[in-house]
């Protein structure tokens, strides 16, 4: 048995270490080679329709842990979600569509990640008004930030945090989450992404969403599951995970907005309409 085919093995086993992660990154450009022949010979007629970029594969490959078999289905959980299950959130899934709701900065990245390497987002669904916004462009929204954070290979290896910051959510937000919008969202931010959600945690939680929140739970897969926490008025654990010296003050943290938030990445998002207007053809 080569060395590559070794460590893929012992990837799929989920035995890998830090150093063998690092031999196999040595090995990218084969893995891709490896990954694109898994598609040709996959028999699926869509998915070999479908023209990928290098850069596209590549997520999914170190979202999964190099585990070839399950990037390729959670691939096909994306093409078959933009074809057949929902190809009307992909239609208008570019940053141009979408600006006037971006410009509502209910997604905010941070410049700085977590102890553990994990890219973070705080997510404000006080800035979200249902008779102004339809909650398929809120769900558009969320998708094209985590997707743009995506595009550096730090966040590939080390996931995504997500805080939401639940201050000033109110009953007028709480109507849109229904078990159909909830399922839609588990199926494209979770089983149709590669994104690996490393946390989500709800501050600030007014009793009003406790009910939604339990509804997305249960539709989530286990590990992603146990990984959502809620935190009461004592924020003291929350800090452990995510420390104030990184967060703007209005979650308790040490930074102003301008320290903490990453503007720059934010608006570089409005130039690449090109690139995720390709993404979806």
């Amino acid at each position: 048995m080569s060395k590559l085919r070794e460590l893929l093995s012992r990837s799929q086993e989920g035995k890998m270490n830090k150093k063998e992660y690092s031999k196999m990154e040595e090995n990218i450009e084969e893995l891709i080679q490896q990954f694109k022949q898994m598609i040709e010979d996959s028999g699926d007629e869509l998915l070999k329709s479908w023209r990928f970029q290098d850069e596209f594969l590549l997520r999914f490959i170190r979202g999964k842990k190099y585990k070839l078999k399950s990037a390729f289905e959670k691939l096909q959980n994306n093409v078959v979600a933009k074809r057949h299950s929902y190809p009307e959130i992909f239609e208008k899934l570019y940053p141009s569509a979408l600006r006037s709701i971006l410009d509502k900065r209910m997604m905010r990245i941070l410049k700085h990640r977590d102890n553990q390497g994990s890219h973070i987002v705080i997510f404000k669904p006080e800035n979200y008004d249902p008779q102004e916004t339809l909650v398929d462009d809120l769900l558009r929204v969320q998708i094209l930030v985590t997707w743009e954070m995506m595009s550096f290979k730090e966040t590939q290896l080390n996931g995504i945090v997500i805080i939401v910051d639940g201050s000033g959510f109110s009953t007028k937000q709480i109507k849109v989450v229904t078990p159909y919008n909830a399922q839609k969202y588990v199926t494209l931010a979770i089983k149709c992404s590669p994104t690996r959600f490393k946390g989500c945690y709800i501050v600030c939680l007014p009793q009003v969403l406790h009910f939604g929140v339990q509804m997305v739970r249960a539709l989530l897969p286990e590990k992603v599951r146990n990984r959502m926490i809620s935190f009461g008025s004592n924020m003291d654990d929350f800090y452990k995970l995510v420390p104030p010296s990184i967060l703007p003050i209005s979650l308790g943290g040490s930074l102003t907005d301008d320290e903490a938030i990453d503007y720059d990445l934010e608006n570089a998002l409005f130039d690449k309409d090109a690139y995720y207007k390709d993404l979806i053809q």
